[in-house]
């Protein structure tokens, strides 16, 4: 049973997400839905805080409108938030939205807060619950009480990858009604460009931050030193220079590149041979499904809804975190066997077709959308809507 919005029956829906100067996961999220939606026939702007960067800039190259809010900010701060409540009630009393679509946590809050003060439905998209400590893995109560008042004020909740929808059901964050599954997705690209065999490039896009894990790749490769490989680092953050130093001291300064923000990283990913992503947690990461879409073979943390993406011996190797050893032992094989890079490149490009384009995960939003503007969430099984990719057999195996 599949539902969408009439023909003709144009919806006015608000993106909403705090500003940050990073460009994330989060982000690409909300630029590629609020981009498919308006390609869809349906009104999309974006709400957002400062600052005014790259974030706006992409919208705006899209074609969206973007409202930028002076204190929606992602940092916590009672004055700010207050204001930023009124700030919302005001810009959406004017939008007159059908729907308000709120990510990550901050927004998520404030928005369901004013939503709930207008009469809007609002849907509430995570990108990894709040509730759990990055640092500790403990459970921060105050942050799990304020996850629940918010479950109780919005519509629903939208969830990127089933890790993140069971977590939601077993907390008892939201109604098992309002909880709905829609994995990310991206926009299918051209042909890609054919690698040479013998080239060992690995890369990994990721913030030098707390959640990233550059250090265990690092020493995994330096494990490797007899093979002819160079790794590719893509991003920016405050461990960047602690990411150098290490690389410097066990001796592989010469075979890594710090290539900082880019914003070619399709055309890296085309030229590479390897995608890592060493990670300490995650929700549904995009970078995975950028490698995916490029036809690389994925060594990563088998940490959130990544082992939902990457099929085990299929498409990829999933390691547990921390575990230089293992991830080294995964790159090795990839190194010395060509026609396993190929086939699982291949695998991981025929899972991405089948489940994780744009098209796919528009399509499934909308479906949710149209529950929540008609108010039919009552009649709907929210099961029929949660679907894990590693629960199916990929295409071509």
């Amino acid at each position: 049973m599949c539902f969408h919005f009439p023909p003709g029956d144009r919806v006015k829906i608000v993106q909403l997400i705090t500003g940050s100067a990073d460009f994330g996961g989060a982000q690409a999220h909300v630029r590629d839905l609020a981009d498919g939606l308006r390609a869809r026939g349906h009104e999309c702007s974006v709400i957002t805080g400062p600052p005014d960067g790259l974030f706006s800039d992409q919208l705006r190259a899209h074609g969206i409108v973007v409202h930028v809010l002076p204190h929606l900010r992602k940092a916590l701060h009672p004055l700010n938030d207050s204001l930023a409540i009124l700030q919302l009630v005001a810009r959406l009393r004017k939008l007159k939205p059908d729907l308000v679509a709120a990510h990550t946590a901050k927004a998520g809050f404030l928005g369901r807060v004013a939503c709930a003060l207008l009469g809007i439905p609002c849907v509430f998209t995570p990108h990894g619950w709040s509730i759990v400590d990055r640092a500790s893995g403990k459970i921060n109560h105050i942050f799990k009480a304020l996850e629940r008042f918010g479950g109780t004020l919005g519509t629903g909740v939208i969830t990127v990858c089933r890790d993140e929808h069971e977590t939601g059901r077993a907390s008892d964050l939201v109604e098992q009604k309002k909880l709905f599954c829609v994995h990310n997705g991206i926009p299918d690209l051209p042909a890609l460009a054919q690698r040479n065999d013998d080239d060992l490039t690995v890369v990994m896009v990721a913030r030098f931050c707390k959640q990233k894990d550059h250090s265990t790749l690092l020493r995994a490769l330096s494990r490797l030193k007899g093979y002819p490989w160079r790794l590719k680092l893509v991003g920016a953050g405050p461990l960047l220079e602690a990411t150098r130093q290490l690389a410097g001291s066990l001796g592989l300064a010469q075979r890594v590149e710090f290539l900082g923000e880019c914003k070619n990283t399709t055309e890296i990913l085309s030229q590479s041979s390897v995608f890592v992503l060493s990670t300490f947690y995650e929700a549904f990461p995009i970078s995975i499904l950028e490698a995916m879409r490029a036809g690389l073979p994925i060594v990563a943390t088998g940490v959130g809804g990544i082992a939902e993406a990457v099929a085990q011996g299929v498409s990829g190797f999933l390691v547990p975190p921390s575990q230089e050893n293992l991830m080294a032992e995964s790159l090795e094989r990839l190194f010395t066997d060509a026609s396993l890079r190929e086939r699982f490149g291949r695998n991981g490009r025929e899972i991405f077709l089948e489940r994780f384009t744009d098209k796919h995960m528009i399509l499934r939003t909308l479906e949710v959308y149209r529950l929540l503007v008609n108010r039919e969430v009552e009649h709907w099984p929210a099961e029929n809507l949660t679907v894990a990719a590693s629960t199916a057999k990929p295409a071509g195996d």
